[in-house]
């Protein structure tokens, strides 16, 4: 990552919400896209300020909005009269992030973030953090032992004397204790500033501060495409050295500096007091009549970017806090450490954090001050030195020392949260020796039949050869396992977001929300395999799979607003035309237009590497085994030891009367999810909710996308309705989740011929509720999709139209390669004759 100079401090909203965007991602679609084209400004590729005004001119509003919610979980305690600013304060700086002026400043902290992103939102809590607990501190230091003069900077540059300070005093302590070096392994640094630092303090030759970056080896080749040609990747553990004692001796970078006053409006009113023509043309450009009026609006500012930061942090701990938990509890503290004092901006930021965006986890956790009532400046009258105060790290050295002999450094009157046990689910995998991509359970390494034994049956019926296999998990590091293991995980160690997308961040544990239910198999609900199981010979008009399909329509939020609803179209007809039925549409375009389309040639076209791979896993994780069981695994979870052919893969056809050519018409619908399972409600056993696990090929995600979001709910959907009117039962809630692979993590090796598969990983699970908005949206969706499709069967003719309009609502920059290749060269064949 390039070095940025020092004129370039991190001192507007804009760009500190540039940089921490990647977190925000995951709160709407729009703003998906709207990082994935920063990220491409960010590998160099032009993206124009005309074409993102284009794009995002209709959906800026909901990108704010979303932004806005998001920012302020808690609005009883917000004026109604500030709620126009901050909007205001928003726009303006997505606005400004539109602009290519502005391409070259920050860009590179932002692309930083979008990779750490999602390993932290992906990878293992306690293999990212290295097992250790983190301390909270701030990056506002001092430069030198002679300086009073603070700055914001990064952990790593050298004018930080923080982090130089603690590592002198900690060379000091370990002369004296040198069996306090193992100690030192427990604690780790997250920095609560714009960028996300994460350090820890390790002793090889000497003592050092590593980022988190030098710990998950980040290299180009070993990560997602998505990544691969960024400059920054490559350098990133060259430039993110080590900072070693006596660092601010020396010459070096500054990857990063931040003005206080984003945070800190004291400093700012202090500023405008001493000099207030310098801020006269601010006023003007924001159309400000008094200095009493900019110090208003500055302290809006503030607010959002605090509240930004604690976000940021929230996240962090409501995707990790069983490891949080389980760190707090090991140490026998009051909460998670910080290191700040009491009224600095980062305690105001995790009182943010604690008070609006904890305040509907169902989880508390709480955080307490290193040093006493007012942090580590207790008994300090003046701070001068502020984080290196002697006293003040002698206060950090002194309670990290306390870790080795579990001290009760914690005040009376808070609570340690306690966590259950892992033990008693936890699985642990071993590689299997002839197929090392194939993770086994390790205590049944040596029982038969196992996950090795399915895919020798499969490999001999597929079109691919081993080594093409083993060449694709040995490229990405992935492993598979048996879907078993994986609905373990799911009902044990899962986060639940409530709704399609939850913009306060508010989530729930699987296991609190089920508390008063019985996990169950289909096999457990009478009648259900007779009157529910579809025979094999019957077949639907529709696949529902198709809904997996990139081009299906995105769920914008505007469609909650009923008034919305008729914007929405099918997505792309054509795509879908494609993926069920070649012949036939070769079969209609050809007698209408005498194309001489040739359906096997095209065939040929549509034949996939990766979709048969896709196939083939899809086979060993989740094929349903008749008459074998997968030995104890299900019974950890209170299932009855059954064959997969009882939950997994079960086909279904359902009747769905829809709005056709302003007639009913009935379509059947086929289907058959990979996993199925119930939760019968304890106290009212007739009602019942569904939980729809699909494993995909696609690498892992931090958010569940919308095109398997719509094939997961109508799998759900479908079958409540079948239940419904089959069955004496009322199903409530659908269970929503995508069993992906990992290709983000961490890497171990212990020759280099060896190569560590990592299993799959859980995308964040969705629960969709009775009385959700979300089922008119997807209902008018279904059944505009069949509309289209059958429209297009019917009508050939309007393959022109349909193409178009995928291109004008670029359905098409998102289609299967191969897809839009033949779609392309029909259409340049129908044009040319018209």
């Amino acid at each position: 990552m390039a070095e940025v100079s020092t004129n370039k401090v991190i001192s507007k909203f804009y760009s500190l919400l540039e940089i921490n965007l990647p977190f925000l991602s995951h709160i709407s679609d729009e703003l998906i896209e709207f990082n994935q084209d920063l990220l491409k400004r960010a590998k160099g590729q032009k993206v124009s300020t005309k074409y993102l005004k284009q794009k995002y001119s209709n959906s800026l509003d909901v990108i704010v909005e979303d932004t806005f919610n998001a920012l302020f979980p808690v609005k009883k305690r917000l004026p109604k009269k500030d709620i126009g600013t901050y909007k205001s304060i928003i726009a303006n700086a997505f606005l400004t992030l539109t602009e290519n002026r502005y391409n070259s400043r920050f860009l590179n902290y932002f692309a930083r973030h979008s990779a750490l992103k999602d390993f932290i939102n992906n990878f293992p809590m306690q293999e990212l953090f290295e097992e250790t607990l983190p301390i909270f501190v701030t990056g506002y230091t001092i430069t030198s032992e002679n300086s009073t003069k603070k700055v914001g900077l990064d952990p790593y540059s050298y004018r930080n004397y923080f982090t130089t300070k603690l590592l002198l005093e900690t060379e000091k302590l370990l002369e004296k204790n040198p069996h306090l070096i193992n100690t030192l392994k427990h604690v780790s640094f997250s920095y609560i500033q714009p960028n996300f630092y994460l350090s820890f303090l390790r002793n090889h030759d000497d003592l050092r501060l590593e980022d988190i970056t030098s710990s998950l080896e980040l290299l180009s080749s070993d990560l997602n495409s998505d990544y691969s040609d960024l400059e920054f990747v490559s350098s990133l553990n060259e430039e993110f050295k080590p900072l070693k004692k006596y660092s601010y001796k020396s010459y070096g970078p500054t990857y990063s500096s931040f003005a206080i006053e984003l945070f800190d409006i004291d400093i700012l009113k202090k500023r405008i007091k001493q000099d207030p023509l310098r801020y006269s043309q601010v006023m003007e450009k924001l159309g400000l009549k008094s200095l009493q009026e900019l110090i208003e609006y500055a302290k809006k500012v503030a607010n959002l970017s605090k509240r930004l930061l604690a976000f940021r942090t929230s996240t962090l701990i409501k995707n990790n806090f069983d490891y949080f938990a389980q760190k707090i509890n090991e140490f026998d503290l009051a909460g998670i450490p910080l290191y700040v004092g009491k009224g600095s901006y980062v305690s105001d930021i995790m009182e943010l954090v604690k008070k609006d965006f904890m305040n509907d986890f169902d989880k508390k956790i709480s955080f307490f001050y290193i040093g006493g009532e007012r942090g580590i400046f207790e008994n300090v009258d003046i701070p001068l030195k502020g984080l290196s105060e002697d006293s003040s790290i002698r206060k950090l050295l002194g309670f990290i020392s306390s870790l080795n002999t579990s001290h009760n450094y914690r005040i009376k009157t808070s609570k340690t949260i306690k966590t259950s046990s892992l033990d008693d689910y936890r699985i642990d995998f071993i590689s299997s020796e002839n197929y090392p991509f194939l993770l086994i359970e390790k205590e049944f390494k040596d029982l038969h039949p196992n996950i090795e034994d399915v895919f020798q049956s499969k490999l001999a019926e597929s079109n691919l050869s081993l080594d093409e296999i083993y060449d694709f998990f040995k490229r990405f590091k992935v492993g598979i396992r048996r879907i078993e293991p994986s609905i373990v995980n799911l009902v044990n160690d899962s986060m639940v977001n409530t709704g399609l997308l939850n913009v306060s961040n508010a989530r729930s544990s699987f296991q609190s929300l089920i508390k008063d239910k019985e996990l169950i198999l289909p096999s457990q609900i009478e009648g259900f395999f007779e009157k529910i199981v579809a025979k094999e010979n019957v077949k639907g008009d529709f696949r529902l799979s198709l809904f997996s399909l990139p081009t299906n329509p995105k769920i914008l939020k505007k469609y909650f607003k009923s008034e919305a609803l008729n914007e929405i179209d099918g997505g792309c007809p054509i795509n879908k035309y494609l993926s069920q039925d070649l012949d036939s549409l070769c079969n209609a375009l050809n007698f209408k237009y005498s194309l001489g389309l040739d359906s096997k040639v095209l065939k040929q076209e549509l034949e996939s590497k990766i979709a048969e791979l896709g196939t083939l896993v899809h086979t060993i994780i989740s094929a349903p085994l008749n008459g074998l069981v997968h030995y104890n695994t299900l019974t950890r979870i209170g299932l009855p030891p059954e064959d997969s052919s009882k939950y997994c893969e079960l086909p279904f056809v359902v009747d769905y009367d829809i709005n056709h050519n302003d007639k009913r018409k009935k379509v059947k619908v086929s289907f058959h999810p990979d996993t199925l399972l119930f939760l019968k409600d304890k106290k009212q056993p007739r009602n019942l909710d569904i939980i729809i696990l699909d494993t995909k090929t696609k690498s892992a995600h931090p958010y569940f996308e919308h095109k398997y979001l719509l094939q997961t709910y109508f799998y759900a959907n479908s079958i409540a309705k079948l239940v419904e009117e089959n069955l004496d039962y009322k199903v409530n809630d659908y269970y929503l989740v995508i069993n992906r692979l990992a290709f983000f993590g961490k890497h171990y090796a212990e020759n280099k011929d060896l190569v560590y598969f990592r299993q799959q990983t859980l995308s964040p699970v969705i629960r969709i509720t009775r009385n959700d908005k979300f089922h008119k949206i997807a209902n008018r969706i279904l059944e505009t999709s069949i509309d289209e499709l059958l429209k297009l069967k019917e009508q050939p003719e309007l393959f022109k139209f349909y193409k178009e309009r995928s291109e004008s609502k670029h359905y098409c920059d998102s289609c299967f390669l191969n897809h839009k290749q033949i779609c392309t060269e029909i259409y340049t064949q129908i044009t040319k004759l018209n």
